[in-house]
């Protein structure tokens, strides 16, 4: 696998002119960085250095091209827009919506809205006056979908089920239930 090198880097003034490309392989390409890196001391050649290398993954070339934009490094550090620059962008955002806001509905939208039927509209909720829908399949849906376990001396069809009734999360107690078989969880139900 070849990859295509930029003999005079494109952050310092390279083009893609073919006179200006060379192909090598990728480690011959990392080789390349260092050696650029170590005479420039520039931080997209270490990053691509050690990146082609296998030295840092892709979260550390993002952390390393996020820092290296900080502060000074920041080609808009210490600048500031002059008036009339400002009032351009100022123009230029308005009517848009900026930051994290919620997008809004259109009042014709809403008024549609309120005009159409929901498809349920009038029929009565599915889970109405029902409480604990999960107890309702029985003990052989409940053995299907989790593993039985005791604690404390109780006895329950799953740990999710033993930490509810314990009021606690099965993580804290996932080490202390023991594990018990499909048939002792059947015959402590019989009684």
């Amino acid at each position: 696998m070849k990859h295509v090198h930029h003999i005079i880097p494109r952050y310092l003034g390279g083009t893609d002119d073919p006179s200006n490309l060379v192909e090598l392989t990728v480690e011959e390409h990392a080789e390349a960085h260092r050696k650029l890196y170590e005479q420039y001391g520039n931080w997209q050649d270490k990053v691509a250095w050690q990146g082609l290398a296998g030295l840092i993954g892709h979260d550390e070339i993002m952390r390393e091209m996020w820092d290296s934009r900080k502060g000074e490094n920041n080609p808009y550090y210490g600048k500031k827009h002059t008036p009339e620059i400002r009032k351009k962008i100022s123009e230029a955002c308005k009517g848009k919506q900026l930051g994290t806001k919620k997008p809004t509905v259109s009042k014709a939208l809403k008024e549609r809205w309120k005009t159409q039927d929901h498809f349920n509209k009038g029929k009565e909720p599915w889970n109405k006056g029902k409480t604990g829908v999960q107890n309702t399949y029985g003990i052989e849906h409940a053995l299907v979908h989790s593993k039985p376990c005791r604690y404390n001396g109780n006895v329950y069809h799953g740990i999710s089920a033993c930490a509810k009734a314990n009021n606690t999360t099965k993580y804290k107690i996932e080490k202390l239930v023991e594990w018990i078989s499909v048939e002792e969880y059947r015959k402590y139900h019989e009684k």
